[in-house]
This record gives C-alpha cells, sequence and structure tokens, in this order.
C-alpha cells in the first residue's frame, strides 16, 4: 500500500508520461503478473510482482483512454463495494457468457464464410497466410532472444485447409445444438441460426409464393449441409417445444423443394431427403451413432470379429471337409492376432 501510494503521488507525472512499463522494472529479466488493476477519473494503475524480487510491487500508471482503447478492457460504472464489482465481473465474464459469445463469434463466422467452395478456397488461402506469417514471426523472435528456431508445423496443401476448415463449420454447427440441448440456449437463438444458414431462401418472395428461387437467394451446399446437420442434433427437442412443430413444418416444406432443386449437388439433395426420412420415422437416424465400447464387450469390434470367426467355424464343422476346417483356423489364428496388435499398449 506504500508503494501504491508513493506511486500516485509525486511519481504520477513521470509514470503517466512513460505510458508502459519502466525501464527499472526490468522488462525481459523479470516475470512479471498482474495483480490489480484500479482505474480512478482519466488514470489507469496496474499492479505487478515477481517471484524474482519478492515483497516488491511494480506499479504503473497510465492514461485510461490509452489503456482502454485496446479493447481488452471494458470501462463500467462504479459500484459501491468490491463484492457487487466482482459480482457484475462474473455476470459479464463467467464462463458460461464467455463460451456462449464465443460460440457466437465463430458460428457468425461459419454463416458469413459458408459460400460454396469459391468461400472456402479463399479462407483456406487466409489461413495458409495466416500460418506462414505466425512460423516467420515466431522465427524472428527465437533469433532476436538468441534461441534455436521452433520445429515448424507440418505443411497443408490448400485441399487439405479446405476438408479441414469445412469440418471445422459442421462441428461448430453441431456444437451449437448440443448447446441447445443442455438449455444453454433458447429457442429463438435457434431459429436465428437457421435464417444465418439459409435465411435469404427462406424469406425470399419468390419462395414463399412456392415459385423457383432466383439464384441470388439460393442456399449453397454447405449451408444446407450444415443446416440438415444443425437439424439432426436438435429437430427432435425443437419440434416439442411450443409452436415448434409448425415452424419445423415450414422448414421441412422448403427443404422438400429444395431436394428437388438441381441447381444443388446431388449428394446435398439425398442429404435432404434422408433428413425427411429420419424426421418421418421420429427423428431415429438410419444407422446408429457408433461410440467408444470396452474392449472384448458388446458392440466391441473384437467381440463381433470373434462372433464372426465362431460362427465361421460352427459353419465350417457341420459341412466343408477338412480343407475348410483348416482354413477357419487360419482366419480365427490371424484374428487372433490382430486382435493381440490392436489391444497392446502403444
Amino acid at each position: 500500500e506504500r508503494r501504491r501510494r508513493e506511486a500516485t503521488g509525486d511519481d504520477d507525472a513521470h509514470l503517466a508520461a512513460s505510458g508502459s512499463v519502466p525501464d527499472v522494472v526490468g522488462v525481459g529479466q523479470l516475470d512479471l503478473k498482474p495483480v490489480e488493476c484500479l482505474a480512478r477519473a482519466d488514470r489507469v494503475l496496474c499492479c505487478y510482482v515477481a517471484a524474482q524480487r519478492p515483497g516488491t510491487l511494480f506499479c504503473v500508471l497510465a492514461d485510461a483512454s490509452a489503456v482502454l482503447s485496446s479493447g481488452s478492457f471494458v470501462l463500467r460504472d462504479g459500484y459501491a463495494t468490491k463484492d457487487d464489482a466482482e459480482a457484475a465481473a462474473m455476470k459479464h465474464a463467467s464462463f458460461r457468457r464467455i463460451l456462449l459469445n464465443k460460440c457466437q463469434t465463430e458460428f457468425e463466422k461459419v454463416a458469413k464464410g459458408s459460400g460454396g467452395a469459391l468461400a472456402l478456397a479463399a479462407m483456406a488461402t487466409e489461413a495458409m497466410a495466416d500460418v506462414a506469417a505466425a512460423t516467420a514471426r515466431a522465427k524472428k523472435e527465437a533469433a532476436d532472444a538468441g534461441l534455436p528456431p521452433p520445429q515448424e508445423p507440418d505443411a497443408l496443401s490448400h485441399a487439405d485447409w479446405v476438408v479441414k476448415l469445412k469440418r471445422r463449420m459442421l462441428g461448430i454447427v453441431r456444437f451449437i445444438g448440443e448447446l441447445f440441448k443442455q438449455h444453454l440456449l433458447s429457442q429463438k437463438i435457434m431459429h436465428e441460426c437457421i435464417k444465418l444458414l439459409v435465411g435469404p431462401y427462406l424469406e425470399s418472395d419468390e419462395v414463399m409464393a412456392g415459385r423457383r428461387a432466383p439464384d441470388a437467394v439460393m442456399p449453397d451446399d454447405e449451408s444446407v449441409e450444415a443446416t440438415a446437420k444443425l437439424f439432426l442434433t436438435i429437430g427432435k427437442i425443437l419440434e416439442q417445444l411450443p409452436q415448434g412443430k409448425a415452424k419445423v413444418d415450414a422448414y421441412f416444406a422448403h427443404f422438400a423443394i429444395l431436394a428437388r432443386d438441381k441447381r444443388l449437388a446431388a449428394r446435398t439433395r439425398f442429404m435432404l431427403q434422408d433428413l425427411a426420412e429420419v424426421r418421418h420415422k421420429n427423428w431415429r437416424e438410419r444407422r446408429e451413432k457408433d461410440g467408444p465400447h470396452k474392449l472384448g464387450g458388446p458392440g466391441s469390434s473384437s467381440s463381433s470379429a470373434a462372433q464372426q470367426g465362431a460362427a465361421s467355424t460352427s459353419s465350417s464343422s457341420k459341412g466343408g471337409g477338412p480343407a475348410a476346417s483348416a482354413a477357419s483356423q487360419r482366419d480365427a489364428a490371424r484374428q487372433r492376432q490382430r486382435d493381440s496388435l490392436r489391444q497392446a499398449p502403444g
């Protein structure tokens, strides 16, 4: 407290003029960790500690506008007590709020970037440039510090980046749906997400009148695929909510028209047909999702392979002669070897 009062006393002008951590602190030599940041009027006092100098508090007084202009800090209204300030901070910066804000940002990127193959190609090119710039920057920082250059990441081709970004896009959409299933997102937000993906098509006058949609509002294959993945995740719950069935009926009426529009790829049209079939079967997918299984338990690959080997052995024992029996024994031996290699550690 004494050092803090001294820093806010006669040395205000010197510290405010520096606008950064003073050289006497030893930047590059001390591992500074922020302790507290106090704001008063147009000044901000930031306090740091360093393990190399125990018992020492380093204080930097800076102009509030310069500190807050970076966007990392938001200056809010004053609070009567420290508890009120902490409660307000948790409301704006809790894990749930940060998670939802991050998901909103990523989903908006998905909705704006899902513009077909050309948009994915542009995003892949930008990602490759970012990786190259980050690698060059890391090399320069290592050279300036006298350290060996860091190991370069494995270079991905442009096609690999396109596949990676598309997989990321679909993963974000499914994650948004899972948040809705956990009651972290509302029904209204889900409808807004659908509008972000295929809204121009659904709201066009031609589609509302039952006519052919113009090319300007026609959704791309990636947006339709993302919408289908979202409905596979949230469709059953969304349909059970109040007024949910009427809206889902309206969506699927438009999807039935899209499924016959040959401006979409055949794979996308078949995906919409499969989605309608899944809904007709009470949202039961044709193929059950394969999850993790215990070794040797029901559904595991080793268990199914053992059952197949036993079945082939029993069938060969009923007929087929010694040649068939020897062949089945060889198959069983190979399968046991594969199982042992699969279960081996590492």
